[in-house]
């Protein structure tokens, strides 16, 4: 099974459980002021490309509507510089933005995710160049590629205290790679899977 149907049950089957853990807390008499509202965190991650492995730092905000169900924003600066691809290359760079659903205890919480984006690459094949008045002699072009993404998961929290979560993300960042001329030939468009893991602390507020 692949990891975005593994991620899209476990996203049903939390959103199933959530729902019904939500109309139990409200029954008790749940105070949603009790999870705090924002949370700002860094994190240290990697994704499995299928050109490369990359390695770096992000940022993540956090707007909690309820103990459920929140709203994120998160971005991504991964630091080796790897050689050019035709899918990768260069630095990478990705933002994503949707919603975390889930349920929480005061020290535990596990939620799905499933936040739309993009990534970036600063250094990709683009193309080649032949000089027609020196034989054999070309040039090859790169640049910069900017397809969108999507970012399928698991999240793990853990509270140590009210104002402080240490954080886990395990996912599946789909990227989807539109068509593109190549050398003549125009490369067919593609979805390609890759392996993301994050993990980094949070300040709750």
């Amino acid at each position: 099974m692949k990891a975005r149907e593994i991620a899209v049950i476990l996203a049903l089957a939390l959103a199933t459980h959530a729902g019904a853990q939500r109309r139990a807390l409200n029954a008790a008499g749940d105070r949603t002021s009790e999870t705090p509202r924002f949370e700002l965190g860094i994190a240290f991650s990697g994704i499995h490309l299928s050109e490369n492995s990359n390695f770096g730092v992000g940022a993540r905000a956090v707007f909690n509507f309820n103990s459920v169900f929140s709203l994120e924003g998160e971005g991504n600066f991964f630091l080796n510089n790897s050689s050019p691809g035709i899918l990768s290359g260069g630095r990478a760079i990705e933002g994503f933005f949707g919603p975390k659903i889930g349920f929480r205890t005061d020290t535990v919480g596990i939620f799905a995710k499933a936040r739309p984006g993009f990534i970036t690459f600063s250094n990709t094949f683009q193309g080649i160049t032949f000089n027609p008045t020196v034989p054999s002699a070309f040039t090859i072009e790169t640049g910069r590629l900017t397809e969108p993404a999507l970012d399928l998961g698991t999240v793990i929290e853990i509270y140590p205290s009210r104002h402080w979560a240490w954080r886990t993300d395990l996912g599946d960042t789909m990227i989807f790679y539109r068509s593109s001329p190549f050398f003549g030939v125009t490369l067919p468009g593609s979805t390609q899977n890759n392996f993301q893991f994050s993990t980094g602390f949070q300040y709750r507020f």
